[in-house]
């Protein structure tokens, strides 16, 4: 009797931490659930990484609103015109920072095609766990500044 007991109780405490590190491990893939991590998830993957079309189906809302003069509003739209630019190879983005506002988020990040560096701020709001809004403010790196400070840091 004391034997199936033990036997029992192994089989119990062997249960307990396989669900403890199934639980972890679930955590460490889920979703991104802050309006930060969606934003950083979605420029990651659609800027960093290059797969613009990907992100955009896996972060961007159904209703999808675009302050860029140069885009219309709309995932597909989006998609249509950036794809082609990050697919380019002479493209490359780093995230230089994120700041989150509640709702609002803001990635500070250096984009450089062709040699040529410009800093980037993307403002983006996110609601329901997709974006839904965006505006950006994009400048030429001048290269040199008169602080000596670096332009893009």
């Amino acid at each position: 009797m004391n034997l199936n007991r033990t036997i029992r109780n192994a089989v119990a405490a062997v249960l307990t931490v396989g669900a403890l590190v199934l639980g972890v491990a679930a955590q460490a893939s889920a979703a991104p659930s802050t309006p930060r991590e969606v934003v950083t998830a979605f420029y990651t993957e659609g800027f960093v990484q290059r797969d613009i079309a990907g992100a955009a189906q896996r972060y961007i809302g159904d209703h999808y609103i675009q302050h860029n003069p140069e885009v219309a509003d709309g995932r597909d739209a989006f998609v249509k015109v950036l794809g082609p630019v990050v697919k380019d190879p002479k493209y490359s983005t780093s995230i230089v920072r994120v700041v989150a506002d509640g709702d609002i988020v803001v990635v500070y990040a250096k984009s450089v095609y062709d040699g040529k560096a410009q800093a980037v701020a993307d403002i983006f709001r996110v609601a329901g766990g997709k974006i839904v809004e965006h505006w950006d403010v994009i400048q030429d790196d001048p290269g040199k500044t008169v602080s000596g400070h670096p332009f893009i840091s």
